[in-house]
């Protein structure tokens, strides 16, 4: 296993922490004036992220879309319907690197010329069990950032109110609830008092109505 591992443990890292979306400007959009964004589009890009992640281990109908932040906070990845490793090798696209390696180390295992059964066969299982590991190790990547407290903070999922997507995209549920998540967060800290929530909701409500007419056109 340490030549397979030699072989493709750099590949794995690259698609990983690189292709998956950790580099992906798609995934980690700058601010709309270039300068420091204060923290409001930290918890949308890196649930962004998450899904990312899910959409390559997992069925696309057990995964919430990528604009269900808190859905895909919660979700359980126990009951994830996780993809066949060939499926999930697919989505990685280390199919034709992976299948060389696996062939090499199948005809290496057995001291066997290629093109036999017995070769082909190795070579299958040794693809199917290092997509199996692979997989897991996406999915602890996976919790690993979804428990991280740049992401599960209070303070994070609230700044998100701010955010432009939230403004002016996401529904107003979903604005309210980032909103009272910075609220409570402030509260918490003894920043502000208990019984301002409605004062405050009811200003940003108005803020939110304000923009909305400023901008329609834009909408």
């Amino acid at each position: 296993m340490l030549v397979l591992f030699l072989l493709l443990s750099p590949r794995l890292l690259f698609y990983i922490y690189s292709f998956i979306s950790v580099s992906d400007n798609t995934s980690f959009e700058r601010g709309l004036t270039r300068r420091r964004d204060t923290g409001f589009y930290t918890f949308g890009q890196l649930c962004k992220l998450i899904h990312r992640f899910l959409s390559r281990c997992a069925h696309p109908t057990s995964v919430p879309v990528s604009t269900k932040w808190f859905d895909l906070l919660t979700l359980d990845v126990s009951q994830l319907q996780l993809l066949p490793p060939e499926a999930f090798l697919k989505r990685l696209k280390l199919r034709t690197d992976l299948d060389k390696a696996c062939q090499t180390k199948a005809e290496r295992d057995l001291s066997q010329k290629p093109g036999s059964s017995s070769v082909t066969s190795q070579a299958a299982k040794i693809r199917a069990e290092f997509a199996t590991k692979a997989r897991g190790q996406i999915l602890q990547l996976l919790l690993a950032i979804r428990g991280h407290i740049s992401l599960s903070s209070d303070i994070t999922q609230g700044m998100a109110s701010f955010d432009p997507t939230v403004l002016f995209i996401f529904p107003l549920e979903r604005a309210t609830r980032c909103f009272r998540e910075l609220f409570l967060s402030f509260q918490l800290r003894g920043w502000i008092s208990e019984d301002a929530l409605d004062l405050y909701q009811n200003e940003y409500n108005e803020m939110l109505d304000y923009l909305h007419h400023l901008f329609w056109k834009s909408i």
